[in-house]
């Protein structure tokens, strides 16, 4: 058989491969929203556990402690998760000075921009806000 035969399979290769990216991509942003929201939870919990110990309430502080455990485990196998996926993407976590007092995650793969988590707003001279997501430059009027 020629090749010239499977010559259409070609762009449905390539939009499966965008499909399959495009999915890899949300679980990444998943990982990012539990990896935020777990560690509050943590020390919500270790703050609790410190309040129940005081009030000499055991009870309370122990299936707390089992709870804290679970949420522990849960960011262990979240970070796990989140390295393997990495790994298949081929794309390496990196924080600079700047991000890491505000908790902003970049991912660069090769050196070239993927992703940001937070938008740097810029001032046009007709008073508009211009945000970039993505390397493409979208006009957001009045949202600050």
């Amino acid at each position: 058989m020629k090749t010239s035969n499977f010559k259409f399979l070609i762009p449905i290769l390539c939009a499966f491969m965008m499909a399959c990216q495009t999915v890899s991509k949300e679980r990444l942003e998943a990982e990012f929203i539990l990896d935020k929201a777990l560690p509050t939870k943590a020390s919500e919990l270790r703050s609790r556990i410190v309040k129940a110990e005081d009030k000499r309430d055991t009870l309370a502080a122990a299936e707390l402690k089992l709870e804290l455990d679970k949420v522990l485990s849960k960011m262990e196998t979240n970070n796990r998760k989140k390295g393997m996926l990495a790994k298949a993407l081929n794309i390496s976590f990196e924080r600079t000075e700047g991000q890491l007092s505000d908790g902003a995650n970049r991912i660069y793969s090769n050196q070239s921009y993927l992703y940001s988590r937070t938008a740097e707003p810029m001032l046009l001279t007709n008073g508009t806000r211009a945000y970039s997501d993505m390397g493409n430059s979208s006009l957001l009027n009045g949202m600050q």
